[in-house]
């Protein structure tokens, strides 16, 4: 059966309700449209983030820290703290993240994209063009993620699809 979701993008999308496995997204702070909530109500995705940054109260699963400090566990209580410090470090991509990001960005930048990698997601979503967006398809090769600018959504919401059928 097929199920429609026609509030997004503003037409019609069409999803099997086949029962599978959720699309894992990986949202960058701010990156987390309405599109990709009514996703989530549906069962079509599950958001994740590390918040190294900002809480988001949208966003309920925690993605795998990746290099995390105490000061980056800020935004969680004790009880709520989602790793032991033997699953805080990088992953092996991380220096090549940062070969390609380049350290003069912002950490969380690099911080973030590994834990999209460390956690499996299929897509990570971003607002910042300047420092992700760009070297998309260069971080798309090495990390297997698809990643998607917030302006993009219409494109991602397609993609998730196309992954459900």
């Amino acid at each position: 059966m097929r199920v429609l979701l026609s509030t997004l993008c503003g037409r019609s999308i069409f999803f099997l309700n086949l029962g599978g496995a959720r699309v894992k997204v990986y949202c960058d702070n701010g990156a987390c449209p309405a599109e990709l909530k009514e996703l989530q109500k549906q069962g079509k995705v599950t958001l994740y983030m590390f918040k190294y940054e900002n809480k988001n109260k949208y966003i309920k699963e925690s993605g795998v820290p990746s290099k995390a400090t105490w000061n980056d566990m800020r935004n969680y209580t004790w009880d709520a703290v989602p790793s032991n410090w033997s699953t805080c470090s990088e992953s092996s991509k991380y220096k090549d993240i940062i070969k390609i990001v380049g350290l003069a960005n912002k950490r969380v930048d690099i911080l973030h994209l590994d834990s999209a990698y460390k956690t499996k997601c299929e897509i990570f979503m971003t607002n910042d063009k300047d420092d992700i967006w760009t070297h998309r398809n260069e971080l798309e090769k090495l990390l297997d993620i698809r990643i998607f600018c917030i302006s993009e959504i219409s494109e991602c919401v397609d993609y998730i699809a196309g992954h459900q059928n």
